[in-house]
């Protein structure tokens, strides 16, 4: 095959490592490093994937002898004697494997750690953006699969402090090992050491500058309940700023020929698309459509349109023909905020991209400000007395 590598997939690929953590920022062309480096491993490989993109895999390896299977497929299978163990978004097996059952392992973590384990030998390659995603467990987890094996309870003291209830952890209920507020500076030799990080700046001679706006819009005052429950309390009020933002939209839409428009909430993207189909093409991307690789290459190939993806899919696959990303809303997850953002920035066709985030009230803003933090936003948190003032 005749095939364009970058600097950065040829120095991993002449490293040859048997066991890996690939970091490469998203877009730089993970996939690609990963198929060559399975050439000389072939055979009884397998490589783990998410469903949505189990059919990209398998035309990325037709040249290659690799049985690629889902998560779910994976939790339910046997596999004997591998060549090669190939994990793409490795971040989600990567729950913590030490904690007791019930606080936070996973079974698909479990059975990761399991099948390295029995098969010590075996090469392994983990593929993820994200590999210090929510905690500082994430990644100790992934080390482990590459076998990298550090005392847990000194990784614990490292990067968590033992805190109690009172004070401003009015919501622990008894002590907890909670992460140190810098534990993300803390943690990053640990990264630079064991895994291969690659950067789009570092990976080409100019990189195209991005910028990003944030953009007010009015919302009618939200009036609650304040017996109800608080996660369906916030996922009320945050429902109820994403009433109007469909003339912002089509504000910042002017002069765009193509706009990806994200939204976490599936009654606003119908919503959304319904309106904006009144304007030009609109594809729509959600958990509910079938091919969904059809409608990311219609949206790819269209001249003028918006793409509105649902914030929890942005996974493996290529919006380079886009240049504007309009967050309607946005999801909890910081893994799939960076993901999504990342559809756009794709180092085969760099250019100018930016990103809009429309905010129209406390909910909007308080999970931006979250993810821009690097972290998961969780709405158990959001509301503290002094900020509840007004009842039903």
């Amino acid at each position: 095959m005749d095939l364009k590598l970058y600097k950065h997939q040829i120095e991993f690929l002449k490293q040859n490592p048997n066991k890996a953590l690939c970091a490469f920022e998203a877009g730089t062309g993970k996939t690609l490093t990963a198929v060559e480096w399975l050439r000389t491993r072939q055979g009884n490989a397998i490589v783990i994937v998410p469903k949505r993109i189990s059919q990209k895999w398998k035309k990325e390896l037709r040249e290659v002898k690799a049985t690629v299977l889902t998560k779910e497929e994976w939790k339910k299978t046997d596999f004997e004697n591998p060549t090669a163990l190939v994990i793409d978004e490795a971040h989600l097996h990567s729950s913590p494997l030490f904690l007791k059952k019930g606080r936070g392992r996973s079974k698909l973590s479990e059975k990761t750690y399991n099948f390295i384990k029995k098969y010590p030998e075996c090469p392994v390659l983990l593929l993820t953006a994200t590999p210090i995603s929510s905690n500082p467990w994430n990644l100790h987890t992934l080390l482990c699969f590459i076998g990298v094996y550090i005392d847990w309870k000194k990784w614990r003291d490292e990067f968590y402090d033992l805190v109690h209830p009172g004070g401003n952890n009015y919501w622990l209920d008894k002590p907890a090992y909670l992460p140190k507020p810098n534990w993300r500076i803390l943690i990053r030799p640990y990264l630079t050491k064991y895994s291969h990080v690659a950067l789009m700046s570092d990976c080409v001679e100019y990189l195209p500058p991005t910028t990003e706006e944030t953009i007010s819009t009015p919302c009618e005052p939200f009036v609650f309940d304040t017996t109800m429950e608080v996660t369906k309390r916030f996922s009320e009020e945050y429902r109820h700023e994403q009433r109007d933002k469909v003339k912002t939209i089509r504000e910042i839409g002017v002069g765009y020929r193509k706009i990806m428009v994200i939204a976490f909430f599936r009654e606003q993207i119908e919503d959304l698309a319904k309106e904006l189909s009144k304007d030009k093409k609109v594809y729509m991307l959600h958990g509910g459509i079938i091919d969904q690789e059809e409608v990311i290459k219609q949206a790819q190939d269209d001249g003028e349109c918006y793409f509105i993806c649902q914030s929890g899919i942005g996974v493996g696959f290529d919006a380079d023909s886009f240049s504007v990303m309009i967050f309607a809303s946005m999801g909890y997850s910081y893994v799939s905020f960076v993901q999504m953002k990342a559809r756009i920035r794709r180092i085969h066709n760099l250019k100018p991209v930016k990103y809009y985030y429309i905010i129209a009230g406390r909910c909007d803003a308080g999970v931006l400000a979250q993810l821009e933090k690097g972290k998961d936003f969780d709405p158990k948190y959001f509301y503290d007395s002094p900020r509840i003032t007004k009842t039903k």
